[in-house]
């Protein structure tokens, strides 16, 4: 077997030259014409004109000739082509760029597709590279990244699964999934300013950030679930595929040890979102519509962020445990149009949610009797699950001193039998009802009850079924 190579366009003057050493020099010379010859190991090339878009192809042949050794140095040759002609399935081409700089390279098996081997691995990527794996390249696609490398893109093409490592301090990272399908991306520690595309075909895509910053993931278009690791600094998701309410997309982040980790996700349709599974929480979340109304459904109850910020121009609802709207510190809304909605689960104690800055509170779940739910002053709650049982609403506008002009607007959309208002907190003078759905028979009754006893507060009511 041998590993041979040609540059091209010959017309350009170049030779390769031989030192009188085992291992093969080549360099770029002003006149001569290409030769053909073994590539790797202590082979120069250098060309110092970078606007005539040189051409070197390696070919890799036979069962042995699926490995090609890092050259010394390579630097001014602006393409790079590895072609792979072996028909051992097993035999995965493995190619070293180490010392490869700012070229643009293609990895081919340009053997029968019907044996030729599935897979492709690029180790030692450097500085200014582009890695591409092309022709028959169909299983697992590997490219690992060296230390300090800048400025790098590796694009999957077609590969079943597409895998990147990088080394430490990577500053300038591109991936692009093209029409592979699993993606997993693992990068090394204090990298930053890296930029990831799912590929095109549905599979899981996995991204460990290491606590890298200015990192942007968009997941593939069919994705069949995205996770992002040890998230630290903001991390920006795109989630490409539109879930819903029986094919929901599924968007798994995982912080670290830090309580200040952050995600910015946006997404269309409903998703399940989980922010803590294996791993440490994700405290902080900016969630938005992609073009569309999204829903974001917090999926276990160890998923406990603390901090919420909507944005965008679409309406955004996102769904919790009575735990997880308590465990909410701070909620604020930066929407430019649209409704925000939190959706809180069943009831079953005593809980503050006057954190909870939304459009809208649904209460979604039954709420066990008695219980007491306090609301931020000015609040909108949306009664959305028949409620059997009595149970008690205030207000609270976050000052020391109690309040006795609060307000409250309560949406009743199923029935309710008792409504107490609580005077314990800040007094809800106003309470604005409007019914707009009810099983019962007519007439459509229920009771509010003021339980300050004072009769100053002022209920208005409207809707349909008032």
């Amino acid at each position: 077997s041998t590993s041979s190579m040609t540059a091209s366009p010959a017309s350009t003057g170049f030779i390769f030259h031989q030192t009188r050493r085992r291992t093969p020099r080549w360099s770029w010379c002003s006149t001569g014409t290409a030769a053909t010859t073994t590539f790797g190991a202590g082979d120069v090339l250098v060309d110092s004109t970078t606007t005539d878009n040189d051409t070197l192809t390696v070919t890799m042949s036979g069962s042995a000739g699926n490995t090609v050794a890092a050259p010394s140095t390579v630097t001014g040759i602006e393409n790079i082509v590895y072609n792979y002609d072996g028909i051992v399935t097993a035999n995965n081409s493995t190619i070293d760029a180490e010392n490869i700089i700012g070229a643009n390279i293609t990895v081919n098996h340009t053997g029968n597709a019907a044996v030729a081997p599935t897979g492709s691995a690029v180790s030692n990527i450097g500085a200014d590279n582009t890695v591409n794996f092309g022709t028959n390249i169909v299983g697992t696609a590997t490219a690992a990244l060296a230390n300090s490398a800048t400025n790098v893109t590796v694009n999957g093409g077609a590969a079943a699964t597409l895998d990147v490592d990088t080394g430490t301090s990577v500053d300038g990272l591109t991936v692009n999934g093209g029409t592979s399908a699993a993606l997993d991306v693992d990068l090394g520690a204090t990298n930053k300013n890296i930029t990831i595309t799912g590929g095109s075909a549905a599979g899981a895509e996995n991204v460990n950030v290491n606590s890298a910053t200015g990192v942007s993931i968009t997941s593939g278009a069919a994705t069949t679930g995205l996770t992002v690791g040890n998230v630290a600094s903001n991390v920006s998701i795109t989630y490409s595929v539109v879930g819903t309410a029986t094919a929901k997309g599924a968007i798994d982040v995982e912080g670290t040890a830090a309580a200040t980790d952050s995600a910015t996700i946006t997404a269309a349709g409903t998703h399940t979102l989980e922010t803590r599974d294996t791993g440490q929480q994700v405290e902080v979340l900016s969630l938005s519509g992609n073009g569309a109304a999204a829903t974001y459904e917090l999926n276990a109850t160890n998923d406990l962020p603390t901090t919420l910020t909507f944005t965008g121009s679409q309406s955004v609802t996102f769904a919790v445990t009575e735990v997880q709207a308590a465990g909410l510190t701070t909620v604020t809304d930066s929407t430019t149009a649209g409704t925000t909605t939190i959706k809180v689960g069943a009831v079953s104690a005593n809980r503050d949610l006057k954190a909870l800055a939304s459009d809208v509170i649904e209460l979604s779940g039954v709420t066990t009797a008695a219980s007491e739910l306090i609301f931020k002053d000015g609040s909108t709650v949306t009664i959305s699950l028949a409620q059997p049982n009595a149970f008690e609403v205030d207000v609270d506008d976050g000052a020391t001193a109690n309040s006795t002009t609060g307000t409250l607007t309560v949406n009743v959309t199923k029935d309710i039998t008792t409504l107490n208002v609580d005077s314990a907190n800040d007094v809800i003078q106003t309470l604005t009802v409007v019914n707009s759905g009810s099983t019962n028979a007519a007439p459509y009754t229920y009771n509010v009850v003021d339980m300050a006893g004072t009769e100053a507060m002022t209920i208005n009511m409207s809707g349909t079924a008032a």
